[in-house]
């Protein structure tokens, strides 16, 4: 009975980790593909634009935002787009890792995750999976549910 329990106690442990490991290697690969447009901004800059008031429209709720890493693999070779779209698709929720949304039409898929702590989202990707244009975007702070609420019934519509 403990060998059972001790493997089940392993599995779950592993397979906690192979999410956040393949999540981390689908980030590393978009980076360091050949051709990919990446956009980081975070820190001073970030601080910076929150500081500047130039319309209501932008939410409270980006004023938690730390930092944004973009990832447009447009221009990359197709089998690095079909290798990526294939790795989006394939990945799957876990301890970590929440699926918020997925939708899946036409040969795209979307999947948003989100990493939580408590009641705040620590982090959230967006990954779409396209074999013409596939496109993850991340985005670290402290978002708040109720922001999050607030932004899908502002522009979800």
């Amino acid at each position: 009975m403990k060998k059972i329990v001790i493997t089940f106690i392993c599995l779950a442990f592993f397979s906690q980790y192979s999410m956040a490991h393949d999540l981390d290697r689908l980030l590393k690969k978009a980076a360091q593909a050949e051709n990919v447009e990446s956009v980081k901004i975070g820190g001073l800059l970030l601080w910076m634009g929150k500081m500047i008031e130039t319309t209501n429209d932008i939410p409270d709720s980006t004023k938690n935002i730390n930092k944004i890493e973009v990832y447009d693999l447009s221009d990359c070779k197709a089998d690095v787009k079909q290798e990526i779209s294939r790795e989006i698709n394939n990945l799957k929720s876990d301890r970590n890792y929440e699926t918020l949304i997925q939708v899946r039409e036409k040969g795209k898929n979307v999947k948003i995750l989100t990493k939580r702590k408590k009641d705040s989202i620590k982090e959230l990707l967006i990954l779409v999976s396209d074999n013409d244009e596939p496109v993850i975007v991340r985005l670290q702070g402290n978002i708040k549910q109720k922001d999050l609420t607030a932004l899908v019934n502002k522009y979800g519509k």
